[in-house]
């Protein structure tokens, strides 16, 4: 299942501060790194999504801790048969879990793109975004697609995004020998990548259920 945050302005200080009660340390050392305010905030929303999730799809109503694979990909020390992926970018934080490996990204639609968009897409993703009544979306969700499937592997940045061709997969959901399905809203992009063929329900939480 897919859990999603997006309404960051109800957020208030009384919930982060009792959110920080239950986040492990490693999370909160990671987190302490973020500079700005709205960064530390989705780092800590991002995490009570997992914590969530698991606690209404497993029963887990603890604090985790995380083991890392060989290119920083976090696993459940405790559940390595559970398998999830958090993200989150200025418009929301999300998170996926699922009992095959799975990789998910969430990201605000970008309009400053022509800049990076030579470097990361491929000739056909190029072509694609450019004929498109709104390049921005079609932008911003090959990017989502491709940072998804990074995080399936667990590659981290091994792998060169102008290498990973989603112009098929825009259409089909399908690249390689997984699943990569992407939806969107007015505000973001977001997408989610794994074996499994079963399409992932999408649970948009409010600040009163993620924080009670």
């Amino acid at each position: 299942m897919i859990y999603i945050f997006d309404d960051l302005q109800t957020l208030t200080k009384d919930m982060i501060q009792q959110a920080c009660q239950i986040l492990p340390r490693q999370r909160m050392e990671k987190i302490s790194c973020y500079h700005f305010e709205r960064d530390r905030n989705l780092g800590i929303t991002a995490y009570l999504l997992l914590h969530y999730g698991l606690k209404l799809e497993y029963g887990i109503d603890e604090p985790v801790e995380f083991d890392l694979g060989l290119h920083g990909k976090p696993s459940l020390k405790k559940y390595p048969d559970i398998h999830f992926s958090i993200s989150h970018c200025r418009a929301g934080a999300l998170c996926s879990i699922s009992d095959a490996p799975v990789g998910a990204d969430i990201q605000e639609i970008e309009n400053t793109y022509s800049k990076v968009m030579r470097r990361v897409m491929t000739e056909k993703e190029i072509s694609i975004i450019t004929d498109s009544p709104c390049p921005d979306i079609a932008f911003t969700t090959f990017w989502v697609l491709k940072e998804c499937y990074i995080k399936y592997l667990g590659t981290g940045l091994s792998e060169e995004l102008r290498k990973l061709d989603f112009s098929e997969t825009y259409k089909t959901n399908r690249f390689r020998d997984c699943f990569c399905r992407h939806r969107r809203t007015a505000r973001y992009c977001y997408s989610n990548c794994t074996a499994e063929e079963t399409i992932p329900a999408v649970n948009l939480l409010t600040a009163e259920q993620l924080f009670r």
